[in-house]
């Protein structure tokens, strides 16, 4: 569509207008273009509701007025943030920031100290890291606010709320601790802390906990919340994950762990949350929209909750989104690079319970088939190399019958990040007899760029049991070369999602 340049300006103002509304992060490619557009037009910045947003632009732009709609206590997030980016390190508590940074935050805590946003409470939850940042800037205030705070912060005492909620718990107080957290911290933070609050209840206030269940929640929560109770539960320990620098982190959690816990829901109380969220969740929502239309295959695509760590491209879904396979049509899978020495693609093979059989370089010498064959690295005929897996669905299960999930995942053998050479990854279906379709992975439209700081990605997945694509596109924060030497089991979280609730359900309750 051709448009003058006002009108483009209005289109892409209306753009980045919806971005900075919504609360979750944005991933590099909507992030690129918000940054682009403030640096352009700074007069008129719509409200930036996301922190996360918000910190990265006041990093970028170094415009102070940025940060007044941020605490006190975000200013770690942004020196967090701030050493990360430019320094390459993630931990806050070694920092040798140069002096005009130095320069930066002294000034930004001047400016917060000199409003109404010293929420010195919740900064008692970081009482080190502040102590160690105030010293390593030589912070000295300028007001009797800031006094007050530097003094909190370098004597003895924590009085943050979730030290007081933790007093609480330990003598049994159960529900005067959660009626603290919802009042001093939020109906959001009472929520991440249910397992922890119910699992330490009797029975009858259990119930009455469910019962006086808050009615500010917000959507967002209500639905990872869901996810959380109605989702497959795992038996063998729990997993998990979370999200730095837009790149996701996983931890399984050790025997020793798992001996430790008390927090542990029955499969009854598991029931029993899922069943009120999910009510929650149709009493807020319902009516929203009226008498629409839905169409049927909105059942295949999942809800767009975690997509910050996703890469870029055409043809992309968020987490979980399902593509029928044609039969007929054998997958190729592909990733192509530019930039680097070498890029590998890798399948994984997974069961239920999360065993596996791994397809690489260093095993398909000897397990090319009718099922399964590998090119190998391809480094002629364009200004870089490709690697694809070809696989007959049909003949693959036949031959691997065992599995119920493939998993393909692209890392970068060179020991250079993505973001630091060109890499596009996707999926083409190609006709079973070899037709002479011409091969080239640069022209296809179901694929999406891989640019994130890290050398692994997660790119999609297969479920056998259903011959359905289903998209991953997950950024790990890993320097791993090889992919047989990490975890893939988390991945199988993402396979049901569709099931707990797609974007049909989602428009179905409005």
């Amino acid at each position: 569509m051709i448009q003058t340049e006002e009108d483009a300006k209005d289109t892409i103002r209306a753009i980045v207008k919806d971005l900075l509304s919504g609360s979750r992060p944005l991933n590099e490619r909507q992030y690129t273009l918000v940054l682009t557009f403030i640096r352009d037009h700074f007069e008129n910045i719509p409200d930036i509701v996301s922190k996360n947003t918000c910190v990265r632009l006041l990093i970028d732009t170094k415009n102070l007025s940025l940060a007044d709609s941020l605490n006190l206590s975000d200013v770690m997030k942004i020196v967090d943030e701030l050493n990360y980016r430019c320094y390459h390190n993630d931990n806050p508590q070694k920092l040798n920031l140069r002096n005009q940074d130095r320069k930066f935050l002294t000034a930004l805590l001047d400016r917060i100290f000199q409003g109404d946003r010293c929420d010195i409470r919740t900064c008692y939850e970081k009482k080190k890291l502040w102590n160690g940042f105030l010293h390593h800037i030589h912070y000295q205030p300028k007001n009797e606010e800031a006094e007050i705070f530097v003094h909190a912060m370098r004597t003895k005492g924590n009085e943050s709320v979730y030290s007081e909620f933790e007093k609480l718990m330990q003598e049994n107080r159960y529900q005067q601790a959660a009626e603290l957290l919802r009042e001093k911290k939020g109906t959001s933070a009472l929520l991440r802390n249910m397992d922890y609050i119910i699992s330490r209840m009797d029975r009858e206030d259990e119930q009455t906990f469910l019962s006086e269940f808050p009615e500010d929640c917000s959507t967002l929560i209500l639905l990872q919340l869901l996810f959380r109770y109605e989702g497959v539960q795992r038996k063998d320990g729990r997993i998990f994950k979370f999200t730095q620098h837009n790149l996701m982190k996983v931890h399984y959690e050790t025997p020793e762990e798992s001996e430790k816990c008390q927090s542990r829901l029955t499969e009854e109380q598991v029931k029993e949350v899922g069943k009120m969220i999910r009510s929650k969740l149709s009493e807020k929502l319902r009516n929203r929209l009226g008498k629409v239309y839905i169409e049927p295959s909105m059942k295949n695509y999942a809800l767009p909750l975690a997509e910050n760590t996703s890469q870029g491209g055409f043809g992309v879904l968020s987490k979980g989104s399902r593509i029928p396979i044609e039969e007929g049509k054998k997958l190729r899978a592909f990733t192509y690079w530019e930039k680097v020495n070498d890029i590998d693609l890798s399948v994984f093979a997974l069961t239920e319970d999360g065993n596996r059989r791994e397809f690489s370089w260093r095993t398909m010498s000897r397990r090319q088939s009718a099922a399964i064959t590998y090119s190998g690295d391809e480094t002629s005929g364009y200004q870089g190399g490709s690697e694809y897996f070809d696989i007959n669905l049909p003949e693959f299960k036949a031959l691997y019958s065992e599995y119920r999930y493939l998993i393909f995942c692209d890392n970068v053998f060179s020991r250079k990040n993505f973001n630091e050479c060109f890499c596009k990854a996707g999926y083409m279906l190609r006709d079973w007899d070899d037709s002479g379709q011409v091969y080239e992975p640069k022209t296809v439209k179901s694929a999406y760029l891989v640019n994130c700081e890290s050398t692994f990605a997660y790119l999609f997945g297969i479920d056998l049991s259903t011959n359905e694509f289903v998209w991953l596109n997950v950024a790990k924060n890993s320097k791993s070369r090889v992919a047989g030497d990490t975890n893939l089991s988390f991945l199988t979280d993402y396979f049901p999602l569709t099931d707990v609730m797609n974007m049909y359900d989602f428009f179905s309750i409005l």
